[in-house]
């Protein structure tokens, strides 16, 4: 079992990677503020796990292994978040933060319920918001486009509208999730479960409550 301190390092490596999915060690003692030697520490360590591709002055990667334990570190993070905001109505930044400090204390049976909880809290919200709208009867979505669940892995897509509120839409545009911006799914976690996903120069999970509410269309 991974300490709170490398579950960090792997989620930091899975958001400061680039397209090709490397970063360097400098990048990611700057953005977890530590020094580098406690870096390179850690990254050994990780390396011992099979969580990281790893060399000395070179730039690290996720193995396969390591991208799915990154995908789970990030969909405790993101179902705490959504819990904080969507349902004790928190403010984004706080709920970042607070999500921070409690998703290493939870195990799997907890997230598990937290994300049936509030995937059904946002169902109910999408339902109320939407009744009554002129959708494509077969699929709910607009004609030409996707929901950003169905869209293929790897593919870049624009976003082409966010089904919600004005609060709603303005949540997700502080996560840098907005009408015109490039986005493509990195890697699935099962049918339903939480998804890899970049938008921009930015990755993060996301579960079925909140790509549900994404159409998705092909860049022209």
């Amino acid at each position: 079992m991974l300490s709170s301190s490398l579950e960090d390092y792997i989620e930091a490596i899975a958001v400061l990677a680039g397209d090709s999915g490397y970063v360097h060690a400098s990048t990611i003692s700057e953005y977890l503020s530590v020094k580098k030697s406690s870096v390179t520490a850690a990254l050994k360590n990780l390396k011992k796990h099979n969580l990281i591709v790893y060399q000395p002055y070179k730039p690290i990667k996720l193995t396969l292994l390591g991208q799915e334990r990154a995908i789970e570190i990030l969909q405790r993070h993101t179902v705490l978040r959504d819990f904080f905001v969507h349902v004790l109505q928190i403010e984004m930044e706080q709920a970042n933060l607070a999500a921070c400090k409690i998703e290493h204390a939870i195990g799997a049976d907890i997230t598990e319920k937290l994300v049936d909880f509030v995937r059904d809290f946002k169902k109910r919200e999408i339902y109320m918001r939407h009744r009554g709208r002129n959708f494509c009867n077969h699929c709910g979505v607009h004609k030409g486009r996707c929901r950003l669940s169905d869209a293929e892995c790897s593919k870049m897509m624009k976003i082409s509208h966010i089904h919600g509120d004005e609060a709603y839409i303005r949540r997700l545009s502080c996560m840098g999730i907005l009408c015109g911006k490039r986005i493509a799914i990195l890697r699935r976690h099962g049918k339903r479960g939480a998804m890899l996903i970049q938008a921009g120069d930015s990755k993060f999970a996301m579960d079925a409550g909140l790509y549900d509410t994404i159409e998705v269309e092909e860049e022209q």
